[in-house]
C-alpha cells in the first residue's frame, strides 16, 4: 500500500521531467529508502521553462537514485544521485544576447 503511494507521487513529480515513467519501472526499497530508475529520457518541454542560456534538445539519464531517510526525515537530507547523463544542447541566442546587454545597462 505505502509503496504504491510513493510510486504514484514519484510518477507525478518525476513525470514532469522524464518521459514514459511507469509503476513497473520504479524499484522502491522501502525499508532502506532507496528508489532507483534506469534509462530515463528527458522531457525537453519541461526543461525549456528553466531559464538556462542553453536549450536542451534531447537527453537521457542512465541511472537515478533517490535515498530517503524515512526514520530521520526531518533532520537528514534526501539525496538524489544522477549518473550517465547525456544531453544534446543548443545555445539560446536571444537569451544570451539579452543577458549580455543587461549587464551593461544595469
Amino acid at each position: 500500500m505505502f509503496e504504491n503511494v510513493v510510486r504514484d507521487i514519484l510518477i507525478k513529480k518525476l513525470g514532469k521531467y522524464f518521459k514514459g515513467i511507469s509503476k513497473e519501472e520504479i524499484n522502491v526499497g522501502m525499508i532502506r529508502g532507496d528508489i532507483e530508475l534506469n534509462n530515463l529520457e528527458l522531457n525537453e518541454e519541461a526543461l525549456s521553462a528553466i531559464p538556462f542560456p542553453i536549450e536542451i534538445r534531447s537527453g537521457c539519464v542512465g541511472h537515478l537514485k533517490i535515498s530517503i531517510p524515512w526514520l530521520n526525515l526531518g533532520n537528514a537530507p534526501i539525496i538524489i544521485e544522477l549518473s550517465k547523463v547525456v544531453c544534446i544542447v543548443n545555445p539560446r541566442l536571444n537569451q544570451a544576447v539579452n543577458n549580455y546587454i543587461s549587464l551593461f545597462l544595469c
